[in-house]
């Protein structure tokens, strides 16, 4: 999997978590209690973990290109990908 396709799986993840987050909003909203709350706490911190990892790779995009061109290039041409990465693999 290259780091596109992994950053384009945090974007879905993301949204897939703010659905949920929203689903658990209205449930807390209209019936609000204990347990409600307890599920609306552990969806935020599911988005905020999932949003944090996606800012982090989109914080360093034009590394990961560079590094997503080199790869390709090194392959192309020695058949090995680069040993040397400026970002970490997603």
């Amino acid at each position: 999997m290259t780091d596109w396709d992994q950053i384009t799986e945090y974007i879905h993840n993301a949204m897939q978590a703010i659905e949920s987050a929203h689903a658990t909003t209205q449930k807390l909203q209209s019936d609000p209690n204990s347990e409600a709350l307890a599920a609306f706490q552990a969806q935020m911190k599911e988005l905020i973990e999932r949003l944090t990892r996606l800012q982090k790779a989109l914080d360093h995009e034009s590394d990961y290109v560079l590094d997503e061109l080199a790869d390709r290039l090194a392959e192309t041409l020695s058949g090995k990908p680069v040993p040397y990465r400026r970002t970490q693999k997603v």
